[in-house]
């Protein structure tokens, strides 16, 4: 667990500078900060490879240029391999970058009603991005440049709202229905994080019986099975989106894992 009461991390590039400061009221998971700054640099790289050809052929991405003392403070810059130094024709990228960060988050958080250029993977991305500010109530993420064009935050309620609206989407279903913080135990689970099939698990609250499961991605699926303890030991605490067959449940997409409990005795 990392302590902290504010997590910033930047991107400089000269003189255009984006900002991404995490606030937060409780310990920070480590677990979930690496998950959100992956998903930052994966959006920068998806957006990159999709928009921008001539960054794209550089191999432009983001690396972390220095961690500061106190608080979690990471200095991010975009950087080419092939030139090893940040480059001025960059900076138009970042800024364009941050608004369709901004574009996506507000899309996913109920803001803006109109559907902006974002497909599967930018959903995928931006959602793990706000995990750490969804599980803590009250904990908010700032988001801005240093001549301010793009500045907007993003607090715990409306990164709920992303994550839960990212998971019906994904889902192919704007309809299916969102649980949160339900009681999942395995029934049967696949050590290796990253397979697809083969696990099944029981929801009591939903239905009595064993369930397919997917997780939305990997680290969601690491914090249940990819412990050094044995996961059927536990129930853990998830947000599922239910997905049914005449009523009844078919497959629970976990988007979420907020903790664990000990079985009755």
């Amino acid at each position: 667990m990392i302590k902290a009461h504010s997590v910033r991390y930047s991107v400089e590039m000269d003189e255009a500078h984006l900002t991404l400061e995490i606030r937060n009221t409780a310990p920070v998971e480590l677990m979930d900060l690496t998950s959100s700054f992956m998903g930052m640099a994966s959006e920068f790289r998806h957006y990159v490879d999709s928009r921008k050809p001539e960054a794209s052929a550089a191999e432009l991405k983001l690396y972390v240029q220095e961690i500061k003392s106190g608080s979690i403070i990471a200095t991010l810059v975009a950087l080419s391999p092939q030139i090893i130094q940040t480059a001025p024709t960059y900076v138009p990228i970042v800024l364009d970058f941050a608004k369709h960060v901004k574009n996506g988050l507000d899309f996913l958080s109920g803001k803006l009603k109109e559907r902006p250029e974002i497909d599967n993977s930018s959903i995928r991305n931006l959602s793990k991005f706000v995990n750490p500010v969804a599980k803590d109530g009250g904990s908010q993420i700032i988001i801005g440049t240093i001549d301010n064009s793009v500045y907007f935050n993003i607090g715990s309620e409306e990164a709920i709202e992303a994550q839960e609206r990212a998971a019906r989407l994904l889902s192919g279903d704007k309809a299916a229905a969102v649980k949160q913080n339900v009681v999942l135990y395995w029934w049967q689970a696949r050590a290796d994080v990253k397979s697809k099939t083969g696990d099944k698990a029981v929801i009591e609250s939903i239905a009595p019986y064993p369930v397919k499961v997917v997780c939305i991605d990997n680290s969601v699926k690491a914090k249940m099975v990819g412990e050094d303890e044995n996961p059927f030991r536990h129930g853990y605490i998830v947000d599922v989106v239910v997905e049914t067959i005449n009523g009844k449940a078919a497959l629970y997409n976990v988007v979420n894992v907020s903790g664990k409990v000990d079985f009755p005795e």
